[in-house]
């Protein structure tokens, strides 16, 4: 079977979902979901509560999709699951809680009255401009 990497190349990694001054603090990816209409992009989100766009032919980030945050602290909620719609206009995600800050980050997001919740984001592909639908 050909490989889909082939003409593209050899392997590489993404250095993404790094934050800080110097980008030492790394986040985990827990998602992944290819563009439908352009298999050469690929959506990742993290527990950094970010959602980025890469093109793997070029190898970089095309669009910061989104950042979920807990309301009031500003603290990110992770997220778990991403997938887009069949059309890619639509990006479907989940917030939640991944253990990353431990027991105490837990409560801290809890106590601020976020649930797990699944949201939708509306995309413009075109131009990757995006609103939230409620």
């Amino acid at each position: 079977a050909p490989s889909l990497w082939a003409p593209w190349g050899e392997d590489f990694s993404f250095k993404c979902h790094r934050q800080g001054a110097d980008k030492d603090r790394i986040y985990g990816v827990g998602a992944l979901s290819f563009f439908p209409a352009k298999p050469h992009l690929l959506a990742t989100a993290g527990s950094d509560g970010e959602c980025h766009l890469w093109d793997l032919k070029r190898r970089h980030k095309t669009a910061h999709l989104l950042k979920a945050s807990t309301a009031g602290s500003g603290a990110p909620v992770a997220l778990p699951a991403i997938a887009f719609s069949r059309g890619g206009d639509m990006l479907a995600y989940a917030r939640s809680d991944d253990w990353s800050g431990g027991a105490a980050a837990y409560e801290a997001t809890r106590g601020a009255g976020n649930a797990n919740d699944v949201r939708i984001l509306l995309l413009d592909p075109s131009g990757w401009e995006k609103r939230e639908a409620g």
